[in-house]
């Protein structure tokens, strides 16, 4: 009996078995992870029905349960970085005789990069072969898919190696340009923190220099010369302040003009331009006398007061 190498469960995305799914969609799925109630708890969530195992000596039982090669669709097997070639080969093996498509998901570790080539090598005594046409980036950088087939001929190999290939250089060229971005927006904001710190220190030493005033002028208040100046400059300051009570009284005593009387000019204008008696009954006259009498409607408003007498 051996254990399943533990990955912590901090490097389980939150969101695993929904992106499980959502990828693979419904299929006779066998998920080994090193956190099972975790792993389970998600696919309840995820209405994902899948297989869950954690240690080595479950997965030997479900292997014996059902007695078959093939069990399962797919299994995913979410790896860590420490453990030893031979228990991966005792471990792949079993798993082997589970399933004939087979990804598996890298955790954190300085031991990834060397610890895929060893796993890729024993799979492929196996019968299994890289699918290097099948991108799981959505899963980590250490993701990737082996399938048990035979492989016919190198070109045909080579061609989906080449097409992996052309799928990272896109990935690192769009990294490269966001690594890019990211930089200059880093130049500009310490440019302009540089900016804020000067104005800052400006600020420090005009507060300093504005206490230092201050001081200065509490001590020239405080100083004997400046009570001895009072006294000597008493004689000097009597007649500007009798000028300036002067100035004072005389601005009180300015005459207001008196407003004009609006409603009187008004009443003086009337009376001017009104017409007589004579005039309007002439003007009724010549209005008689129209060929075409004109009618005149009047729009009046109407308020509260109208609309009741309306109404009464």
């Amino acid at each position: 009996m051996w254990d399943v190498p533990r990955l912590p469960s901090q490097l389980i995305r939150s969101d695993f078995a929904r992106l499980v799914a959502h990828r693979f969609g419904a299929t006779r799925l066998l998920l080994v992870g090193a956190e099972r109630e975790q792993l389970s708890e998600q696919c309840r969530r995820a209405n994902l029905e899948a297989t869950v195992c954690t240690p080595a000596d479950q997965l030997a039982v479900v292997a014996g349960a059902n007695g078959e090669s093939e069990r399962f669709d797919l299994a995913i097997w979410l790896y860590a970085p420490d453990p030893t070639p031979a228990e991966d080969e005792r471990f792949l093996t079993h798993l082997s005789q589970l399933t004939n498509d087979l990804v598996l998901i890298a955790g954190q570790g300085d031991g990834i990069p060397k610890r895929r080539p060893q796993l890729v090598a024993h799979l492929r005594r196996l019968g299994f072969f890289p699918d290097y046409e099948c991108d799981l980036s959505d899963f980590g950088p250490g993701a990737f898919r082996l399938v048990r087939k035979k492989v016919e001929s190198v070109d045909t190999f080579l061609s989906s190696v080449e097409t992996a290939f052309d799928r990272l250089n896109l990935q690192i060229c769009g990294l490269q340009r966001t690594l890019r971005t990211r930089m200059s927006e880093l130049e500009a904001a310490d440019r302009h923190i540089a900016k804020l710190e000067e104005k800052l220190l400006k600020l420090k030493e005009y507060r300093r220099q504005l206490k230092e005033l201050k001081a200065d002028k509490q001590a020239l208040r405080k100083s004997p010369e400046r009570r001895i100046g009072q006294v000597l400059l008493a004689p000097y300051r009597l007649p500007q302040k009798l000028l300036s009570h002067i100035r004072r009284q005389r601005r009180g005593k300015v005459e207001k003009i008196p407003a004009p009387d609006s409603a009187a000019e008004y009443q003086r204008w009337f009376e001017r331009h009104r017409i007589s008696a004579a005039d309007v009954c002439r003007l009724r006259d010549d209005a008689r006398k129209f060929h075409h009498q004109p009618l005149i409607s009047v729009i009046a408003p109407v308020f509260n007061t109208s609309a009741q007498w309306l109404e009464e």
